[in-house]
């Protein structure tokens, strides 16, 4: 079967939110679907504090394809990156998410991921053409949730 060399998926969301708050909402794994709604059959933390380094979680997807994967976490720096590995489709797939002040009260969400494997297509499509655009979207969403939650607290403490 094929495969080719690493592929990198680099980009960066820009938020009103600070880190803090981008970290409290990105661990709240139970409300990840509210962001794309349907991505995410399941998520099921199987070993370890969530979040915590060496912890495991299971996840099962529907989207952008159904399948099964479980993600270990390698490093976490609360609040400000967290990194996991995982395994799906015939890929090794390894991502590190950063929340980093971007110097006027807000964040920006870096995340940059790696792919190694031989799965090139899903859906007809380049596989890093269809994870680059559901990981942008998702963490676009994810900026945007944060966004809202920073106004909501600006509008409390006006009132």
């Amino acid at each position: 079967m094929p495969s080719r060399l690493p592929q990198r998926i680099e980009f960066t969301v820009h938020t009103s939110a600070d880190p803090k708050l981008c970290w409290e909402v990105f661990i709240d794994w139970e409300k990840w679907n509210s962001f794309l709604p349907g991505i995410y059959k399941k998520i099921e933390w199987t070993k370890g504090e969530p979040w915590a380094l060496g912890s495991r979680v299971h996840m099962e997807m529907l989207q952008p394809v159904e399948f099964n994967t479980e993600c270990v976490i390698i490093g976490s720096s609360p609040p400000n990156k967290i990194g996991w590995i995982h395994h799906e489709m015939q890929n090794m797939v390894e991502q590190w998410i950063s929340f980093l002040p971007d110097g006027e009260r807000g964040s920006n969400i870096s995340i940059w991921l790696e792919i190694n494997g031989r799965t090139l297509q899903i859906l007809g499509r380049d596989v890093v053409e269809v994870v680059r655009e559901f990981k942008q979207e998702w963490y676009r969403r994810l900026a945007q949730r944060c966004d809202e939650l920073t106004l909501e607290r600006k509008d409390r403490r006006r009132a």
